[in-house]
């Protein structure tokens, strides 16, 4: 982590070791943390962040698919990806432009 980096963290549960441990190392850094999780703001990464993007599913903590709490999440990433474009479209453009792969017909 450099001087104006901000870390995002995903995390549904807000309990997931590897996401705190990340987020503790991006503060060792004095780096401000953004939260994805569950809206009520109680878990461990809502707590030690500097922001909160609450995310609403309804999912028990023990699940096995978390398809609700992923797709919330994931709209949140695309949201958040198209606000960075539309903050300099052509310096995103131009980055994007290098990162362009052309498909090749077989």
């Amino acid at each position: 982590m450099h001087e104006g980096d901000m870390a995002i963290a995903f995390s549904y549960s807000g309990l997931t070791q590897e996401v705190l441990d990340c987020t503790a190392e991006a503060q060792r850094h004095n780096c401000p943390v953004v939260a994805v999780t569950k809206v009520d703001g109680s878990s461990n990464l809502a707590t030690m962040a500097d922001a909160v993007l609450g995310v609403a599913a309804s999912e028990p903590l023990v699940r096995s698919g978390a398809m609700a709490s992923r797709m919330a999440q994931l709209m949140v990433v695309d949201a958040l990806y198209a606000a960075y474009v539309a903050s300099d479209y052509e310096r995103a453009t131009h980055v994007i432009k290098q990162n362009y792969i052309e498909k090749q017909e077989r």
